[in-house]
């Protein structure tokens, strides 16, 4: 469960290539209340491993000012919390409008497998 919602996850045989990307797994959310204008992806998930508490910053530096300054470029920081979850897993989102990229510090594996250990 992540925000309330169940999740699946498919762990990819082989793993998709997607220019320098690799994607080895696929994170399917159940429906939740919120409604979309279009069918397609709503939203690609990146892990930059690292300190939580320095994400903002390392996945700032991905990305080209020029970039984050275009009209309708919008920022959005969070930290999103699944049931049980012990590892703290902040956003940083960047969307467009139309396609928003989100950065996290752990692999969706970590976040499901961190639930799963008893209190």
């Amino acid at each position: 469960m992540i925000n309330g919602r169940p999740i699946c996850l498919f762990d990819l045989h082989e793993p998709l290539q997607v220019g320098p990307w690799q994607i080895d797994c696929i994170e399917l959310p159940y429906p939740g209340e919120k409604r979309y204008p279009h069918e397609g992806w709503e939203h690609v998930e990146l892990v930059l491993s690292g300190d939580p508490a320095t994400l903002y910053a390392r996945a700032l530096e991905h990305l080209a000012d020029e970039a984050l300054l275009l009209p309708g470029i919008k920022l959005k920081q969070s930290s999103p919390k699944g049931e049980g979850e012990r590892l703290a897993n902040p956003t940083l989102a960047i969307t467009d409008g139309n396609v928003t990229i989100k950065f996290h510090p752990h692999h969706i594996r970590d976040i499901v497998a961190s639930e799963r250990v008893k209190q």
